[in-house]
Parts: C-alpha cells; structure tokens; sequence
C-alpha cells in the first residue's frame, strides 16, 4: 500500500515515516497543498493522511479539490484543529476520519486500516484477469485454479499490472509503486522482477499476459 502524507511539522513527520513503514507502507511526504495535489495527480495512492495547516496553503483545498474531481481516494485528516465546527467542515469537504493532535500512532494505524479495507480499490480481497487470480489478504496467486507462490515484490508488481491492465506502465511508474520513490534501486531490478514473474505466470501456460512495449515499459494484455 503507497500512502501520500502531507504534513508541514518535520518532527511528526519523521514519526509518521517510522510507524508506517514499519507496518509494511510505501510513503511519499511534502508539506504544501498545492505539491500534495500535484503528487495526487501524477502518482497513484491508495490513501491520504492530511494535515489542515499546511504553511500559507490549506489541506481543506486537497479534499475540496479531490472530491470535486470524484476522486474517492480515502482520506484521514490529522489537525491541531479541535473545535467541533472545524472537525465538521473537514468531513463535510469528504475526508473520511479526523484525528486531533496528539493522537496515539495505533489509533491511526487502527483507523488507516479500517479506511483501506472499505475504499472500493480493495472491497473484494480477490482480484481477477481472465484465468488470473490475485488474493489481496494473502497475498496469494493462481492462475487456471493452479497456486503460484510469489515473493512480496512480485506480488506487488502483478498486483499493480492487474489493477492498472492495459495501460503501459513505465519502469519508473513501477519502481515507485512498489519500492517506493526515495528508492535508489534502478530500472534493471524492475527487468528482472519481470522476467520472475513471467517465468511463474506466464511460461507454465499457453498465453502471456505480460507485454514488453519498448522504450515505453510494460502492460498486461
């Protein structure tokens, strides 16, 4: 799971980095509304936890925005702001939870859960394309009802490809999804990630799923 943290306090967000990835999230972190927005729009998240006072900007302008743009994408506010007509405009906008600081770090992540499991990108735990299977809670796969095991990087590669098929997909697109974007791995670990995951869904059977398109990337098609 990739999380978008928009956050101004550097000491919080030094925190928030440690829990979440400690629990196993890809993260990606700035401090101003109109960056939050633009990282919104050029990268895929499967949530937003947002700070309200973000310097001279507003986190009330990210919901805003993104509601009006019918993005659904969950959305947890954390804020100094504790009055009730401040918490009530927040979810009023479309954010999903508030928190007021300070909050416990297992309540978030209680409440982030919570939040994950009911988005739409992941109401149904199993994932399908054609014969191909994906299970979201344990992280397993078949293809034609046959088990194939795969590491945790595969299954976040297939995962991707699966929820994003037939759209290419650039090396760069794939490296920060599943490594995340403060990653220094290179592009030639998304190749041989690849050449992994053909050789366990694609070879053993008669078709292949996974399309090299070149100088562009990858799709599955």
């Amino acid at each position: 799971m990739k999380l978008l943290i928009a956050e101004d306090n550097i000491s919080l967000m030094a925190t928030l980095k440690r829990v979440l990835n400690t629990e196993g999230y890809i993260c990606e972190y700035c401090d101003d509304a109109y960056e939050a927005l633009h990282l919104l729009d050029t990268q895929t998240f499967d949530a937003v936890i947002l700070d309200i006072n973000l310097g001279e900007s507003s986190g009330y302008t990210v919901i805003q925005k993104l509601r009006e743009e019918k993005n659904n994408i969950p959305i947890v506010v954390i804020s100094a702001l504790s009055e009730i007509d401040q918490r009530i405009k927040g979810l009023e906008l479309g954010a999903d939870d508030y928190l007021t600081k300070a909050f416990d770090n297992l309540e978030l992540l209680a409440r982030l859960k919570a939040l994950l499991r009911r988005s739409s990108s992941i109401k149904e735990n199993k994932i399908n394309y054609k014969d191909l299977c994906i299970d979201l809670a344990t992280c397993m796969a078949t293809r034609n009802q046959i088990d194939i095991p795969l590491r945790k990087k595969e299954f976040l590669l297939l995962e991707y490809l699966i929820l994003n098929k037939g759209i290419i997909l650039s090396r760069f697109q794939l490296l920060d999804r599943v490594w995340g974007s403060d990653s220094d791995i290179d592009s030639n670990k998304v190749d041989a990630q690849i050449k992994n995951l053909r050789k366990k869904i694609d070879l053993p059977f008669n078709e292949g799923y996974i399309k090299t398109v070149r100088g562009l990337g990858y799709v599955l098609r």
